[in-house]
């Protein structure tokens, strides 16, 4: 009766370190995918900038030009 106590409890702990485990690498891929989205978000943000000061100094320009005819 002992052996089969101490077998169950072996058992039910190596499925706690498997479910353990994957939880970790579950985890891990969470955060690499939440890292990627981020700098997904900031090239967007910066590719916005960027195309806000072209507009910017575009307009910038073009009264330039109508003030000098």
């Amino acid at each position: 009766m002992a052996n089969l106590c101490r077998n169950n409890i072996a058992a039910h702990a190596e499925s706690r370190t498997t479910l353990c485990e994957k939880e970790i690498s579950l985890i891990k891929q969470k955060y690499n995918q939440k890292q990627q989205l981020l700098k997904m978000k900031m090239e967007s943000e910066k590719l916005k900038q960027e195309a806000l000061r072209e507009k910017l100094m575009y307009c910038k320009g073009k009264r330039k030009r109508a003030e000098d005819e």
